[in-house]
């Protein structure tokens, strides 16, 4: 079950500037409403965006939200987390990778460069138990490129992630 909880992309720093920059909430509100058939509702920095040219939003679902008194640390930048999650093709939904298939998380250090920008972006400030669902455009994911046979270039994905431990934080390194 899905909460319907959710912030329309806006950047996370600084002004887009210009028209683009005025109209950056109408378009996301218009793109959630087309694709999820739900409205956002409020506009905020729930979802991360960096500007290269233009405005790349990662767009942050909460399906499962933990109470704010059981949530005793969020995640941050250089924390090593560990993560179920599963990956589709935003176009057709088809599966490409799955840790809860293989029942094997996947561990790796947040923020730093060690997934794709949409995951360090999207994962940021999570709880232990929350649910996300992330939908990253090509730009923060594997863009032009795309990665084998798997992932086509200049695909949007979709993942469905769970954080289940915060392996170590980088407060106590």
């Amino acid at each position: 079950m899905y909460i319907p909880v959710h912030r329309a992309c806006a950047p996370a720093r600084g002004d887009v500037g210009g028209a683009a920059g005025r109209r950056l909430p109408q378009v996301a509100a218009s793109i959630h409403r087309t694709v999820g058939g739900w409205v956002p509702d409020t506009l905020g920095p729930a979802a991360a965006c960096v500007t290269v040219g233009r405005p790349f939003c990662v767009e942050r679902r909460i399906t499962h939200r933990v109470p704010p008194e059981e949530c005793t640390q969020k995640t941050t930048s250089g924390d090593i987390v560990k993560m179920h999650y599963t990956g589709r093709l935003y176009d057709t939904q088809e599966v490409f990778d799955s840790s809860v298939e293989r029942g094997q998380p996947l561990r790796f250090m947040l923020g730093v460069g060690h997934v794709i920008k949409g995951w360090d972006q999207g994962l940021m400030d999570m709880c232990v138990g929350e649910k996300r669902r992330l939908t990253i455009p090509p730009e923060l994911a594997y863009g032009k490129r795309g990665a084998g046979a798997v992932i086509p270039p200049d695909a949007t994905l979709v993942f469905d992630t769970e954080l289940l431990e915060i392996v170590s934080s980088h407060d106590e390194l």
